[in-house]
């Protein structure tokens, strides 16, 4: 195992991989402003629009798989510097998508070629940190530059949409990715101890990583994100073409409901010290339902309202953020494995894109005419996430990884 005093000291690391982990939620919330915008200028209908979403997530999901077996078989540098560079190139290509079909497919290869950031720099942690609890303190300021998008990136995707178009928010991700690849040319490689390309041995780590229960009680748990990605897909529709409202009046409102994640995502770091995971997590996840059952309660019996919106998916977002789910289920699953830790990465990124994935192309079948739809969703997902939380914690294995 690598240790991290052979490489640069933690705070010349982490600050490098908080300032690249924006760029995977950013790929989904700085243009979900632009929602609306893009249907129109493209001439396509909503549901078309907004499937551009789960495209990106699909071709992460199938991109990990590809980048995962590279990342332990070269090293974790190279294929991350391959596929940021091109996932700069395709993002320049997003601009100039004369339909919504060649933008769909453009969306797919984009989040492919972004898979190894996701899958490069949970090896990289994984690689250069070792044991669960330290991988869980890497995480933590980690996880909270990762809920930094949802407050900076529709902020800024309003302001591009409207004063440049759509397609400043393309030209922006490009810029960001190749920040992001300047930052990771200065980091050292990470792993020495390559792992040789035989079908049959890929098939066989997979194989162990996949029926492993535990890593899907990690894969679940960072399944709650799928929250705030749900909200871009039919908070945009809602607030803009519902309601009436402006894309600055969106971004406004995407702004104030990522203050809550960051602060949450504080709150569950300064918790973390002090309290059992597993009393942080679950009463966390019991306050974010019960905000969900008065988001649809007010959904059901009032009419239409942006506060009766906003207001209880504040709250919603606060509490994920400070139960720490999607930390902790990162940390489980890149734990599990260190031997192997690129195609644990690649795993993880799968199977929890997919789960994203599946249900933002659900929501993003919905006629969103109120926030009903919304709140079914969400009571669903806080349900699952609250029954598995409560059973995985009272098993040993629970007990280890969140005692």
């Amino acid at each position: 195992m690598m240790k991290s005093n052979q490489y640069h000291n933690y705070w010349f690391t982490i600050p490098i991989l908080c300032f690249a982990v924006i760029l995977g939620p950013m790929g989904v919330d700085l243009y979900a402003p632009s929602l609306p915008w893009i249907a129109k200028g493209l001439n396509a209908s909503p549901h078309l629009t907004r499937l551009t979403l789960p495209c990106f997530s699909y071709g992460v999901a199938i991109g990990s798989l590809i980048f995962g077996t590279l990342s332990d078989a070269f090293g974790r540098k190279k294929p991350l510097t391959i596929g940021l560079a091109l996932y700069v190139v395709i993002s320049l290509l997003c601009t100039a998508s004369p339909n919504v079909y060649s933008l769909l497919a453009l969306r797919f290869m984009q989040g492919f070629f972004l898979a190894s950031l996701f899958v490069g720099y949970r090896a990289f942690i994984a690689d250069v940190y070792g044991p669960v609890n330290k991988i869980q303190h890497a995480m933590a300021p980690i996880g909270l530059f990762f809920s930094l998008s949802p407050i900076i990136s529709p902020f800024i995707g309003a302001y591009l949409q409207h004063f440049l178009g759509w397609e400043a928010n393309f030209v922006f991700l490009a810029a960001y990715g190749a920040l992001v690849l300047c930052a990771f040319l200065i980091l050292p490689e990470t792993h020495w101890q390559r792992t040789p390309i035989h079908k049959q041995q890929i098939f066989k780590r997979y194989l162990q990583i996949l029926t492993t229960p535990v890593f899907w009680v990690g894969i679940l748990f960072m399944s709650v994100s799928s929250i705030i990605v749900i909200f871009a897909v039919t908070g945009s529709f809602l607030i803009q073409d519902i309601l009436g409202y402006s894309a600055i009046t969106f971004g406004h409102t995407a702004l104030s409901l990522g203050a809550a994640c960051f602060v949450g995502s504080y709150v569950y770091r300064f918790m973390q010290s002090r309290f059992k995971l597993a009393r942080i997590v679950i009463s966390n996840l019991l306050a974010a339902l019960a905000s969900a059952i008065i988001l649809a309660i007010l959904s059901i019996q009032f009419p239409i309202n942006f506060w009766a919106i906003t207001i209880p998916v504040f709250a919603i977002f606060f509490f994920i953020s400070c139960a720490g789910l999607y930390q902790v289920g990162t940390g489980i699953c890149i734990s599990l494995f260190p031997e192997m830790a690129g195609t644990a990465g690649a795993a993880s990124s799968i199977i929890y894109l997919l789960v994203l994935s599946l249900l933002v192309s659900l929501a993003s079948l919905l006629k969103v005419q109120t926030a009903i739809p919304l709140a079914i969703f969400y009571l669903i997902i806080l349900i699952t996430l609250l029954v598995v939380a409560i059973i995985f914690s009272a098993t040993s294995s629970g007990r280890a990884k969140m005692g």
